[in-house]
């Protein structure tokens, strides 16, 4: 197979139905004829592949019309049973894999999955997706969003008819190991529980593929949070489990955004040179603009390397890029920028939310608790402590991720005198 690495947008999603994901949606436009295609290999790594455009000098964006002879009654894919339904419709999504449209249609090449293996016995199809693939309301693709897809297909809702039914039959079941298992928990931190849960299954995934990006990346970004949990029985292990991690995802990276920003995140939480790590964020954007994790995680950085503005700017980007994410990993970098900026009456509301949308997050907690200890608020403070205790056991952390110098005891001042210490 020809890999052609001209160069490729981010790959954007386009609306569906909410109860159902676009990415098996076109698969179904394709002719599954096994006559018609060439072999398929039984394992394929496509991570680097990229399609040419045919044309010399090819533009995004445009419209298309097309002629039909009848109305399309609805836009569910999945209940079309014609080709004009079909052939007007196929055009708004992707697909798991797809026909080459060089050879007409004889060779099956990447598309959402970027690779795939099956199984010697011909039973087990194992689909690995890309990263930073968006929904057009900045929702990232996982593989639960595949299974729900062929899950939706295999088994209709009730009232709803759905013709390609019949080909699932024979499918045992649709799981979700190698992608959304380790992924989604990991990228969902926001409970002690799931990012433990995270941890176990991104080490399976690396077990299986030591050189798998995401995973690296993901399990380092589980190691930081343990150590931010205080929840580690040896942090100084958890660090170097964890940067070793990052750079191993670094190092397999290439320029798969979701890897770079990830790794470079969690280094710069271990202590790596942070404005590295903010150059290996800010690369990641520039292949991505529209990352809205990466904008949080870049305003992450920012914020521990002393620019509390640019931080704040940058976490407002990832929220219009991303209206419905969780804000509360968002809020909590706001809340800190304002308050070291000595900003306190904008940066409470912003905690408090923090706090709220994540109960069992600590840094808010502790941001709160030093903020309200910085207004003179010593009973609220200390009842932000007591709110924190019940959680971790760690209430002034290491703050050495915070590199400057003044925000740093500024921040642990604040939080001795939340905690009562006098020194």
């Amino acid at each position: 197979m020809t890999d052609l690495r001209a160069p490729r947008p981010w790959w954007n999603r386009r609306d569906f139905l909410k109860s159902s994901a676009a990415v098996a949606a076109g698969v179904y436009s394709m002719r599954w004829g096994v006559a018609a295609a060439a072999d398929i290999p039984l394992e394929f790594d496509g991570s680097k592949f990229q399609l040419k455009a045919a044309e010399p000098n090819p533009k995004h964006g445009g419209v298309i019309r097309m002629g039909i002879p009848v109305r399309p009654p609805h836009f569910d894919l999945h209940q079309s049973g014609t080709i004009f339904n079909l052939g007007a419709m196929g055009c708004m999504f992707d697909n798991l894999i797809r026909r080459d449209p060089r050879d007409g249609g004889k060779t099956i090449i990447p598309d959402l999955a970027h690779s795939w293996q099956i199984a010697k016995d011909g039973k087990t199809y194992t689909f690995f997706l890309r990263q930073g693939v968006q929904f057009s309301d900045g929702a990232e693709l996982t593989a639960d969003d595949v299974k729900a897809t062929f899950d939706r297909i295999a088994k209709p809702p009730q009232g709803i008819s759905i013709p390609r039914s019949i080909l699932l039959r024979s499918t045992r079941a649709t799981n979700t190991l190698s992608n959304s298992n380790y992924r989604k928990p990991a990228m969902n931190l926001s409970s002690r529980a799931q990012n433990t849960e995270a941890l176990r299954l991104v080490e399976m995934a690396i077990a299986r593929e030591p050189r798998y990006g995401p995973a690296l990346a993901w399990a380092a970004v589980c190691c930081f949070r343990l150590l931010v949990d205080g929840r580690s029985e040896d942090p100084a292990a958890a660090r170097l489990k964890g940067a070793d991690f990052a750079r191993r995802a670094l190092g397999v990276a290439g320029d798969d955004p979701g890897i770079l920003a990830n790794a470079a995140f969690a280094l710069a939480y271990f202590g790596e040179d942070i404005g590295a790590m903010m150059a290996l964020v800010d690369r990641a954007l520039a292949l991505n603009p529209n990352y809205a994790r990466g904008w949080l995680l870049s305003g992450a950085l920012r914020l521990w390397a002393g620019q509390p503005d640019i931080a704040i700017e940058h976490l407002e980007t990832a929220l219009r890029l991303s209206p419905r994410a969780r804000v509360g990993s968002s809020m909590s970098v706001i809340g800190g920028a304002h308050f070291y900026a000595r900003r306190f009456d904008e940066a409470l509301p912003k905690l408090l939310l923090a706090a709220q949308d994540d109960p069992s997050y600590p840094l808010p907690y502790r941001t709160l608790a030093a903020c309200y200890a910085h207004m003179g608020r010593l009973e609220d403070a200390r009842e932000i402590v007591t709110r924190l205790r019940a959680i971790t056991s760690v209430v002034i952390p290491d703050a050495s991720y915070l590199r400057n110098a003044e925000h740093r005891e500024f921040y642990l001042s604040g939080l001795r005198l939340a905690a009562g210490e006098t020194t």
